[in-house]
């Protein structure tokens, strides 16, 4: 019997492994990343900023590859290229995964450069792109090293795949069973507090001790029934009301 051939996987062909993802589709779009830093004047669109973002939540090598990328371009010729780049760069460390922004402090030198930058005059527009090219370098330094961003970014939710762990915190669980119950309990009896002092004596007004109502609650014509069944003090018989 001839065997079929069997594909990469090593199973035989026809094998489908469940849940796993199409081939690309955990990886980056270079070429969503190549329009949002060509080299033209025209700012990148804010859509792309946030689909890039994206992109450093979907896996660990999607997001080097974004990292190493994006670096990259800081070395290209054009002004342009180098603005955009860091544009991206620096949105990614404020709204990406915060391994973002953890591994770009490996690439400082590069970012340095930027900020000491100083390419040829533009025809047009002088040095602006080039001063450009410095204010957002120093933007991104501040990014990278800014303890606010991180905290927040560890607040969010959502996890990374790929990284092992979510890598956030875990809100505070909320009450259950008798934990919760004894929280409705302290409410109500908070409530019922408030309530008694708020009234006047001829309404039953007065303070609370210990959870329990002091005067004019303690006194009056109401009495409990005893253990038999009946009301009152005294000789009062079961089932009866004494006086």
């Amino acid at each position: 019997e001839v065997s079929s051939p069997r594909p990469a996987c090593g199973h035989r062909e026809g094998c489908r492994v469940i849940g796993a993802a199409p081939a690309g589709a955990l990886g980056m779009d270079k070429s969503l990343c190549a329009k949002a830093t060509a080299d033209s004047d025209q700012p990148t669109p804010g859509y792309m900023l946030n689909e890039i973002g994206r992109i450093t939540h979907a896996s660990v090598d999607a997001c080097r590859q974004l990292e190493e990328y994006l670096v990259k371009r800081l070395a290209h010729a054009s002004v342009h290229v180098k603005l955009k780049a860091l544009r991206v760069i620096k949105h990614c460390c404020l709204h990406g995964h915060f391994t973002f922004r953890r591994d770009m402090q490996g690439s400082t030198a590069s970012f340095k450069e930027m900020i000491q930058y100083r390419g040829p005059a533009d025809p047009l527009h002088g040095d602006q792109y080039n001063r450009q090219v410095r204010e957002v370098a120093q933007e991104v330094m501040n990014a990278i090293f800014d303890t606010r961003t991180a905290s927040e970014q560890l607040q969010s939710t959502g996890r990374m795949q790929g990284f092992g762990s979510d890598g956030f915190h875990n809100a505070a669980p909320e009450p259950t069973g008798s934990a919760r119950l004894a929280a409705i309990a302290s409410g109500i009896g908070e409530s019922v507090a408030k309530l008694s002092t708020k009234l006047p004596p001829s309404l039953g007004g007065g303070s609370v001790s210990g959870g329990m109502l002091s005067e004019p609650y303690s006194s009056g014509s109401y009495q409990m029934p005893n253990s038999g069944g009946g009301y009152g003090g005294g000789g009062g018989g079961s089932g009866g009301y004494g006086g």
